[in-house]
């Protein structure tokens, strides 16, 4: 059987575990919302990398919080990335970075289509309290959709 990988180089290192949701399960990410609306879904075709995403869909609108903190890691300044696509035509969706010792932080998300993959960043992020916390935040209407991969949480 031939063997296939995918390599990625990077000068930074992940502090996040399972990043393309690869174990089909949300781990140590918290939802509060709908778990019927937000969930882990294998479709290979909705994910940017691997098999798996971070997917949102409801017939109804519905509000929802995907977060993870990181506890115990050093001070210094940190970058948030992840990648989004999706239908579009949601009231709000956010990333955002919070409990670090400083003022919430946010960038606002916006999909235009299938496969339309963008990257959001949330930079210079002040850990001074040696803990962060990262989600994503949805606000939508009836039929909205999406899918998130390939977070990456790193000390700059």
């Amino acid at each position: 059987f031939p063997v296939t990988a995918e390599v990625f180089l990077s000068s930074h290192l992940n502090i996040c575990s399972d990043p393309s949701f690869e174990s089909g399960a949300l781990g140590e990410w918290k939802l509060s919302g709908s778990s019927k609306a937000c969930f882990v879904e294998k479709n290979k075709s909705n994910a940017r990398t691997g098999d798996w995403t971070y997917k949102y869909w409801l017939g109804g609108a519905f509000t929802s919080i995907l977060s993870r903190t990181f506890k115990n890691i050093p001070n210094g300044t940190y970058t948030y990335k992840i990648r989004a696509m999706g239908g579009g035509g949601e009231n709000s969706i956010q990333i955002f970075a919070e409990d670090f010792g400083g003022k919430t932080m946010q960038t606002q998300v916006v999909n235009t289509g299938w496969k339309m993959w963008k990257e959001y960043t949330v930079s210079d992020i002040k850990v001074t309290n040696n803990m962060l916390t990262v989600g994503i935040s949805l606000d939508t209407n009836a039929g909205n959709w999406g899918n998130f991969d390939d977070v990456e949480v790193y000390k700059q």
